[in-house]
């Protein structure tokens, strides 16, 4: 909806009567912290823009800490929402390939737990295919 500039008065409200109408919940009720805690047992890759203005930083990191706070968890920086792979893309598809070989295919190094540290920056953006943990 931001996008389209739509006051959130009123994209809000539209936005909980589809998922309500699609899904029978209203989304505005739902609480991701049991969920989180339930897939503790279950490889997590968190990636968060630390510019996103819709969810917040602190709000990745309690996901990230009910889930085990052990899986891979990279900060952004200078990334809005679901703009990782903007900023780095490179590093966001090596990283992002390297977590599904070890946790759906059983096969490389997993990366590492903790927080990942952002690349250093070379003068531009990365390109496809390069970058690493």
């Amino acid at each position: 909806w931001r996008g389209s500039r739509i006051p959130g008065a009123i994209a809000t409200p539209l936005t909980r009567l589809a998922g309500r109408l699609v899904t029978g919940v209203d989304p505005g009720t739902l609480d991701a912290m049991p969920a989180a805690r339930a897939l503790a047992a279950r490889p997590l890759y968190f990636v968060h823009g630390l510019a996103d203005r819709r969810v917040a930083p602190a709000q990745t990191r309690d996901l990230w800490q009910a889930a085990g706070g052990d899986d891979p968890l990279w900060l952004v920086a200078g990334a809005g929402h679901n703009e990782a792979w903007k900023r780095h893309p490179g590093v966001y598809e090596s990283r992002l390939r390297r977590f599904f070989d070890h946790a759906l295919l059983g096969r490389g190094v997993p990366l590492p737990g903790g927080e990942l540290a952002d690349p250093e920056p070379r003068g531009g953006r990365e390109r496809a295919g390069r970058g690493g943990a």
